[in-house]
């Protein structure tokens, strides 16, 4: 059996490191998918020489690497207007017409758009592969799958799951960030199940994308 390994390039800013949701992922003949990932960029609209700085590093890094997929995995914009800084942080990508995944973080939403709103908005801009759309009766924004075959043929070899990890407690008792809802467990357990059922009972390799860590990652 073919072995296909994910290139993962984690870029963040914090740390200093027409929609194509068809679009048909394929490892390529070395069995390799690169996927740059994009998280707490925090672009401002109103503080350009800092998120000038921030865009011009995701240049070099889409130059010199140049990956198959960019997922932005939440806490995109962080100042008003959010469409002005979006249009900033994206245009990189767009100019080199590479497909990108959109996820929301904790502070996304806390600007001049709502979730919702964002959602609707983002999905315009071309080369967006993300399904941001609300998906009943599953929580969030942006709980989707993207597919990634084998050089040849139709078989999907690898998925991708991106979820919406949401922003903060809901429970008074509970101080800090937000957690997936147990209707997006369910989601999860049954898009793998899918998977696996199609492949021969065998699960498939797979890598999720999401804002807020898992309160066990942190402890463990």
């Amino acid at each position: 059996m073919k072995r296909y390994k994910f290139i993962i390039l984690l870029f963040s800013y914090i740390l200093i490191f027409g929609n194509l949701s068809a679009i048909d992922f394929r490892f390529n003949s070395n069995g390799k998918f690169k996927i740059a990932q994009v998280t707490d960029s925090h672009i401002m609209a109103d503080s350009i020489a800092n998120s000038k700085e921030t865009v011009d590093m995701l240049n070099q890094v889409l130059d010199a690497e140049k990956p198959d997929l960019v997922i932005f995995t939440g806490d995109i914009v962080t100042g008003k207007p959010y469409k002005e800084g979006f249009e900033m942080v994206i245009a990189p990508v767009i100019d080199r017409k590479i497909p990108y995944a959109l996820l929301f973080g904790n502070h996304d939403d806390e600007q001049d758009l709502t979730r919702k709103e964002l959602a609707n908005l983002l999905m315009k801009y071309p080369h967006n592969v993300s399904q941001l759309k609300k998906i009943e009766p599953v929580s969030g924004y942006g709980n989707y799958t993207l597919e990634i075959k084998g050089h040849h043929g139709d078989k999907v070899q690898a998925v991708l799951y991106c979820m919406d990890s949401h922003a903060y407690s809901t429970l008074k008792q509970v101080k800090g960030y937000g957690w997936f809802n147990f209707d997006q467990v369910e989601w999860y357990r049954k898009q793998s199940e899918k998977y696996t059922l199609n492949n021969g009972k065998m699960p498939l390799p797979a890598l999720a994308f999401f804002h807020i860590p898992l309160l066990e990652y942190r402890e463990g």
